[in-house]
């Protein structure tokens, strides 16, 4: 506990500045509804796409609140929190080697197993608290703008789901973060997994022949309009994505408990 609560202070302003862009984010995708997503012509514009740049976007109609929502917000949400959850956990214990504190840290009495978990718990934390400003903001700012027939029910399962990929991804990082020292190089690390998951993913919905590469990837389990649609997150995506978590933890834990620190 020890090692969460100080690596939660520490933090803390990155939080607050991301959770202010994210806010800042969803206020502007609400307020444009009127502007865009009501537009004939952006209307005829989303229609005449092709079926493939259609699923990426979410598949949801273009003139709802939900469809406009989910293509300007929600399909961006889980690479938004899993680009902070992969920059924090790359640099997790990369930064404590690169400042060289994981000694005095190792010399208190606290497990390295403690100390990957602690960090873990950390990110995981941030990610949670991302998700839910993001969505309170646009539920909140759903009445403020006078928008009405939105699924805003459905939208905290949404930061579920993006949670759920954001910790998956954080996870693979944090097994990075053991693999070497050099805290700038595990930061660019993180950004390149997360950004490669993602276009990764997109070459699998808009090939089939690498439709493959989606069901090994955690943005291929992130489903924002099925969601939406349904109101509910499917089951074996969510246990997909806990078990790609559980597996990069369990990774980084028995890796970094036999590193050599000196």
């Amino acid at each position: 506990m020890r090692v969460f609560r100080r690596s939660l202070w520490d933090e803390k302003s990155t939080i607050l500045i991301w959770a202010l862009i994210l806010a800042l984010y969803a206020v502007f995708g609400v307020s444009s509804y009127k502007s865009f997503g009501q537009s004939e012509t952006l209307n005829q514009l989303m229609q005449g796409l092709p079926e493939y740049m259609l699923a990426m976007f979410g598949g949801l109609p273009w003139g709802t609140v939900d469809g406009y929502l989910n293509t300007e917000i929600f399909s961006f949400l889980s690479l938004l929190t899993a680009l902070y959850a992969a920059l924090f956990g790359a640099s997790a214990l990369a930064k404590e080697q690169d400042s060289h504190t994981i000694e005095s840290l190792l010399a208190q009495p606290v497990r390295r197993w403690s100390v990957v978990l602690g960090k873990f718990g950390a990110m995981a934390v941030g990610a949670v608290l991302l998700n839910l400003v993001l969505v309170a903001t646009v539920v909140l700012f759903l009445s403020v703008f006078g928008l009405e027939g939105a699924s805003a029910a459905t939208y905290p399962i949404v930061a579920l789901a993006s949670t759920l990929t954001a910790v998956a991804t954080g996870a693979l990082a944090l097994f990075v973060s053991t693999l070497g020292p050099d805290q700038s190089k595990a930061a660019a690390y993180g950004t390149g997994i997360v950004i490669g998951l993602y276009f990764v993913n997109v070459i699998g919905q808009i090939s089939d022949k690498a439709k493959f590469l989606t069901h090994v990837n955690p943005f291929g389990y992130y489903r924002s309009a099925s969601i939406i649609t349904s109101g509910h997150i499917a089951w074996g995506d969510a246990a997909f994505l806990v078990g790609f978590t559980l597996g990069f933890l369990a990774l980084a834990v028995w890796w970094f408990e036999k590193k050599d620190l000196t």
